[in-house]
């Protein structure tokens, strides 16, 4: 059993199955009878977009690093 929360996606034999809310605060799937596989992937947004953040930010310091480090040899010269 697995809460339910937004950014929780379910497959079912490979096919994506619609989640819904059950007993108030876990998540239920739709199986068909006889064998399936069930498969529940966690994917939020919000990772996503801390993610692109961090990258940016990363960036942002590298690059300042760069230009601080290639300013302080133009000033020896």
């Amino acid at each position: 059993m697995e809460s339910y929360y937004p950014g929780w996606r379910a497959f079912v034999n490979g096919r994506e199955a619609k989640l819904s809310r059950a007993h108030q605060g876990f998540q239920s799937v739709p199986v068909p009878a006889g064998e399936s596989r069930v498969r529940l992937l966690y994917q939020p947004r919000d990772f996503k977009i801390g993610l692109w953040f961090s990258l940016a930010s990363l960036l942002a310091f590298f690059s300042a690093l760069i230009f601080f480090i290639a300013g302080r040899g133009l000033e020896r010269d």
